[in-house]
């Protein structure tokens, strides 16, 4: 009944549960451990489902976060963008785990290698805590940041939407 568009992520690790929420109308699924532990899934999901399928990379330092966030790969965050990317995913969300619910800044510096390796749109999160934060990652547009995602920041009435949704307009 809704007109939005919706997005699931959390547990996928076979391309089953993927078809199945596909056909239930979820517009976008995101991936995460999977990319890690079973590549290949995301390449058939990609494969058959194009710009419908998104891979979030939890970053932890500077190594990928699985098993929410429980679990920390050996694989580099930089490194699992460059093969996302190779494997022919469009769209990549970055979580740094370390800054998330923080309210202590995001780090660019990260970002910047995690946008330099991916060469894709990113959606970011982890940190984010006022209108400064969201202005200095604007200016990562030109890389190929496509959003962030704010939480905490909005629940402490650090930073207002409307203003958030001024300074990224």
């Amino acid at each position: 009944e809704l007109k939005v568009q919706i997005q699931m992520g959390g547990g996928f690790r076979d391309l089953e549960s993927i078809n199945l929420a596909i056909d239930a109308g979820v517009d976008r699924v995101i991936l995460g451990t999977v990319a890690v532990y079973n590549p290949d899934i995301v390449v058939a999901a990609v494969q058959k489902y194009g710009s419908k399928i998104a891979v979030s990379i939890d970053v932890s330092d500077d190594y990928v976060a699985v098993a929410g966030w429980k679990e920390l790969s050996a694989i580099r965050f930089d490194d699992l963008a460059a093969r996302m990317r190779e494997r022919g995913v469009t769209e990549l969300l970055f979580t740094d785990t370390r800054k998330d619910g923080t309210l202590s800044g995001p780090n660019l510096a990260s970002i910047r290698l995690f946008m330099q390796a991916a060469l894709m749109p990113v959606t970011v999160s982890g940190g984010i805590s006022s209108l400064e934060d969201v202005i200095a990652l604007k200016e990562l547009e030109k890389d190929g940041l496509k959003g962030v995602v704010i939480g905490k920041a909005l629940y402490d009435h650090r930073l207002t939407l409307a203003d958030a949704l001024r300074a990224g307009a």
